[in-house]
């Protein structure tokens, strides 16, 4: 990958093929709810041209190797970014990390303010919430 759009309303990336060939405004579909935008220097993408045409390709995967974590165990799940900054679901809980890979946990109140539903602890969570 060579450059990045994000001003469409599908990103777009620019790169290099096989070969050399020159690749430009490749749409890179992303799930609803989620979205990143990727290092071009850094990452690389896995582009499908359907039924064979080579100037409608599609970007199915884009990865940053060096930033991608590491020390997962199976079954986890890490939303993250080349900083360190993660997001960690794995079988303790939720882990927010800051780029200095300190863990952070935010006060957990016996009852919620908003709902006055009891918290139950750190393994205990909200059941409902309402509110804004």
């Amino acid at each position: 990958m060579t450059a990045i759009n994000n001003t469409g309303k599908t990103q777009t990336i620019t790169g290099t093929g096989l070969s050399g060939e020159k690749l430009s405004d490749v749409e890179r579909p992303e799930n609803y709810g989620f979205t990143s935008s990727p290092r071009p220097s850094m990452s690389e993408a896995v582009i499908v041209f359907p039924n064979g045409n080579r100037g409608n390709g599609v970007a199915v995967v884009v990865a940053d190797r060096d930033a991608r974590p590491k020390t997962l165990s199976e079954g986890d799940v890490c939303i993250y970014d080349y900083r360190g900054l993660q997001i960690l679901l794995d079988v303790t809980g939720i882990t927010l990390k800051t780029g200095d890979a300190l863990p952070w946990m935010p006060n957990i109140l016996a009852v919620d303010p908003m709902t006055g539903i009891p918290h139950g602890g750190i393994g205990g969570g909200i059941s409902r919430l309402r509110g804004a």
